[in-house]
């Protein structure tokens, strides 16, 4: 270890930091600490107030139309805006419903009804749909989810992942009709 960004980088490696060079280093300092003054603006066809980024600012702060920005407020006449990072969240659920059976059965053991009903043999009376319950969540990677779903809807495996995330995936905000 004859390289001192080789001990550095042992050093921090297990604590989370990232090591970089000098050139990195600044351009981060400048993207963290760009201050803009912009004015709030009234969209002429809707009434509401807008603050207009250019696209340059856009690109400069790695923001795109649809991003969600948390807006914080300095309580000294400024804002802090900062991008909201977004995961996606696999969440299972069990859908049930109250089904009911009317089944004939001998009266001194009326409990084999209950075969009839196992066995799949009786006629359904009525059901309720009771709803939906969650049973769990987890944070998964984008790759994760495709193959998730190439498992459970395998007859869209030769979709792009670009198609399925349309079809089976919901975005943040996205409204869906069911």
């Amino acid at each position: 270890m004859n390289n001192p960004l080789d001990a550095a980088e042992d050093h921090h490696s297990d604590k989370g930091y990232e090591v970089g060079t000098l050139e990195e280093c600044e351009k981060f300092a400048r993207k963290r600490n760009m201050k803009y003054n912009l004015t709030i603006e009234e969209d002429p066809e809707t009434g509401e107030l807008v603050l207009p980024f250019t696209d340059e600012i856009m690109e400069q702060v790695g923001w795109k139309i649809g991003d969600t920005i948390d807006w914080k407020n300095n309580h000294d006449g400024s804002f802090t805006l900062s991008k909201v990072d977004k995961v996606w969240v696999m969440v299972d659920t069990v859908f049930t419903y109250r089904m009911r059976y009317c089944v004939q059965a001998p009266a001194t053991n009326p409990e084999y009804a209950l075969d009839d009903v196992t066995m799949e043999t009786a006629k359904e009376f009525s059901q309720l749909p009771i709803g939906e319950q969650i049973v769990s969540h987890r944070v998964v990677s984008e790759e994760e989810a495709l193959a998730i779903c190439d498992v459970d809807n395998d007859y869209c495996k030769e979709w792009t992942s670009e198609k399925k995330i349309e079809v089976f995936f919901t975005k943040e905000g996205e409204k869906v009709e069911l």
